[in-house]
């Protein structure tokens, strides 16, 4: 519930979400991808996952929803939380700050 508020940029929904338990440091967890990558570049299910993990907090920066992102940290999240490829939610803050239309 509260990825799809994010990513829809409901910011009442994710507060009900937070609310009700919701993590704030967990994240985008892409499993319909695992499967399309090659094991033998990222050989275990859990590395991939790993690699693919993008915490909630630098979906909220990269949409540029600044009451979301008020939101998440009033609910406990961590803004040096990392990617999967070591991007912490403050690094995007940050870039798109200085001008950058998108972090990577």
């Amino acid at each position: 519930m509260l990825d799809d508020a994010i990513l829809k940029n409901n910011v009442s929904s994710a507060r009900t979400a937070l609310e009700n338990g919701a993590n704030p440091n967990s994240g985008q967890e892409p499993d319909r991808f695992l499967d399309s990558l090659d094991s033998v570049t990222i050989p275990s299910a859990q590395e991939r996952h790993r690699a693919l993990f993008y915490p909630r907090l630098n979906e909220a920066i990269i949409n540029g929803n600044i009451p979301m992102v008020e939101l998440l940290l009033q609910h406990g999240a961590d803004p040096n939380l990392q990617t999967g490829t070591g991007e912490s939610a403050l690094y995007n803050a940050v870039l798109l700050d200085e001008g950058h239309t998108k972090a990577t």
